[in-house]
């Protein structure tokens, strides 16, 4: 069993701030980004931000591997640090954005370069990153960073840490959908649909809490005009199978009002279960459009009836499509490492990072 403890640093402020510059080791970087995924001017740009430098340079010692590539279920980031030919640590990320993927590797590159510097002597960390007092300000997230410190079972004697290299946990976010489209069985005609909701996931998981509500419309059945109106709460529980495409089981609940000509205004509880199917198209890093179709079976069905006479009853089935912006809020990338690497070695303990946008 691995005891230790949790070391909790808040790095940087949200928006532009004046910061003084973290000391962090130059280094030379080869990296091979998958099709797609940001370039290496993009991923040295997020370096220098995060240290207020730029620490990259060609005749450094200490080398970076960055590698990303797609999987069948997003993209997948490792991130390797080698000095002459011993590898000091390894680190791999996984996520369903590869942008997102490329911010977090940036981020575990300049905690490791600040590490490097604050495992030697001071005499080397000296000559191996010299940085200006007075550098320009950058622009930092709020970062929270723990760092597990295993006790001495927790390394064999030969100095390698056990387990596997590492253990990704994978992304958790917070987001807002706004939808709107035409419902088709919920009233006796084709009536508009607006949605709001607040999603929580994490991974290929999420779940869903929204509102809808449909204005009031009117319909004339047997001769007879219907004015109804009805709002809804739905609760869904989905997957991200791919991408672009989200899969959700989803229930409702609801009131119905159907009104008919020189009658009193009825009210009834509607339920309903079923699936929705949605596809979506990125517009920014944070925001997309979605193309949503939903499908379900009206477990109470409202009636409408007038002078014992049934006006109206929904049939079993309903549908929807809907046209929605959804836009995330909040996301962080969560990760287990322990690299195989001497207990000297840079970042030579088990670790769990978040990044936070």
């Amino acid at each position: 069993m691995r005891e230790g403890w949790v070391v909790v640093c808040l790095a940087g402020a949200v928006g532009a701030a004046f910061a003084p510059v973290a000391r962090a080791q130059d280094v030379s970087l080869e990296y091979a980004a998958a099709e797609g995924c940001p370039d290496r001017a993009w991923l040295r740009a997020e370096v220098g931000a995060r240290l207020g430098r730029d620490p990259l340079t060609e005749s450094a010692a200490l080398t970076a591997r960055v590698v990303t590539t797609r999987t069948d279920r997003g993209w997948r980031g490792e991130l390797s640090l080698h000095e002459a030919s011993r590898e000091l640590g390894r680190r791999v990320l996984e996520d369903d954005d590869c942008r997102e993927l490329t911010a977090a590797l940036a981020l575990s590159l300049a905690m490791a370069l600040e590490a490097v510097v604050s495992e030697r002597s001071p005499e080397t960390a000296e000559e191996t990153s010299a940085v200006d007092a007075h550098a320009t300000d950058a622009r930092r997230e709020l970062v929270v960073r723990f760092e597990l410190v295993p006790d001495r079972d927790a390394v064999d004697a030969s100095g390698h840490a056990e387990g596997a290299p590492t253990r990704p946990r994978g992304v958790t976010s917070l987001g807002l959908v706004a939808r709107g489209g035409v419902a088709l069985g919920q009233r006796p005609s084709l009536a508009p649909r607006a949605e709001l909701a607040l999603t929580l996931g994490r991974a290929r998981f999420f779940g869903e809490v929204a509102g809808s509500f449909a204005p009031p419309t009117r319909a004339t059945v047997r001769g007879r005009s219907l004015r109804t109106r009805d709002g809804e709460l739905q609760l869904a529980g989905c997957v991200r199978p791919f991408e672009i495409w989200d899969l959700c089981a989803i229930a409702g609940l609801g009131r119905t009002v159907v009104q008919a000509q020189g009658d009193r205004a009825p009210r009834t509880w509607t339920g309903s279960a079923g699936v929705r199917t949605e596809l979506a198209w990125r517009l920014a890093r944070s925001l997309a459009i979605t193309f949503g179709l939903d499908l379900r079976v009206n477990l109470r069905r409202p009636t409408v009836v007038s002078e014992d006479e049934t006006l109206w009853r929904a049939p079993v089935l309903r549908g929807a499509l809907l046209l929605g912006l959804r836009w995330r809020l909040a996301a962080w990338t969560e990760t287990d490492g322990i690299p195989q690497a001497s207990s000297g070695a840079a970042g030579a303990r088990a670790w769990t990072t978040r990044s936070g946008t």
